[in-house]
């Protein structure tokens, strides 16, 4: 950029020794310089300028070049809600007025983002243990870091068995940053995963949380066992009851013919 652009800054001469640069990744850049100086360390250690903005030909053309646009008015190709103006930091230049003021605007991607400041996630399920076919319900609040409710959050529902999603869904928003899903079991069996994941915009940031439960699904024919052990219990005392009066019969018919058989008096 330097090299082609020729800026008329001091430190720009030492540009036209460098011979070559090499990107081993994303982290690192190595230089080669066609010399020998002590100032090539201090020349050369200059800020690093994104080429999807600065060596953005079509860009640059289209606001007059890079010596006479105003970055901090120009929006930013890619990032939605930013503008060309570069820099680091938690804050992110939202506008201006000369002589007046400028106005900043937190930028949650900032690298050093304290970690609490994201999106909160709480759950609850209908049960940890059920029968298959009936319906699981999940119940999920989003909120942002200060505490108020994310009425603008996606959050997804998938239930898996050894490692692989059997089933998801999307929840729906119940209003007040509350979203709900109701999922069939139908086809499920033993212990089943849950996994919820919420995502929400904040300042033109994408803020993303994960929570995990699991239930128990047991299958459809034991709902019946109390049932079928009552019927079991019926049939038992039946036929216990029949083989009773059987046996009560069958004395009362002993006692009569042993009756009918005494001798009479002379």
């Amino acid at each position: 950029f330097i090299k082609i652009n020729k800026p008329t800054q001091q430190y720009a001469a030492v540009f036209e020794k460098m011979v070559n640069t090499e990107v081993p990744d994303d982290y690192t850049i190595t230089v080669y310089v066609n010399g020998t100086s002590w100032t090539y360390l201090y020349d050369l250690n200059v800020a690093l300028v994104p080429a999807h903005i600065w060596g953005n030909e079509s860009l640059l053309n289209q606001y007059e070049g890079w010596e006479k646009w105003d970055p901090s008015k120009v929006p930013h190709p890619t990032k939605k809600g930013l503008t060309c103006l570069i820099g680091t930091g938690p804050f992110v230049f939202a506008d201006r007025k000369p002589g007046e003021y400028i106005l900043l605007r937190w930028y949650p991607n900032y690298w050093k983002r304290h970690p609490s400041k994201t999106i909160s996630l709480e759950y609850s399920v209908s049960a940890t243990s059920l029968y298959e076919g009936e319906p699981l319900q999940v119940t999920i609040k989003v909120k942002d870091y200060t505490g108020n409710p994310l009425a603008n959050a996606t959050v997804n529902i998938a239930l898996t068995k050894d490692g692989s999603v059997v089933k998801s869904v999307a929840a729906s928003p119940a209003g007040d940053g509350t979203y709900t899903a109701s999922i069939d079991t139908s086809g499920m069996s033993g212990d089943v995963g849950i996994s919820i994941k919420a995502s929400a915009s904040i300042a033109g940031s994408t803020f993303e949380k994960a929570a995990t439960a699991s239930v128990s699904v047991k299958p459809a024919w034991q709902k019946y066992l109390p049932y079928i052990a009552v019927g079991a219990i019926a049939v038992v005392a039946v036929i216990v009851a029949a083989l009773y009066a059987a046996r009560k019969r069958k004395a009362k018919a002993s006692e009569e013919a042993a009756g009918g058989q005494q001798p009479s008096a002379q």
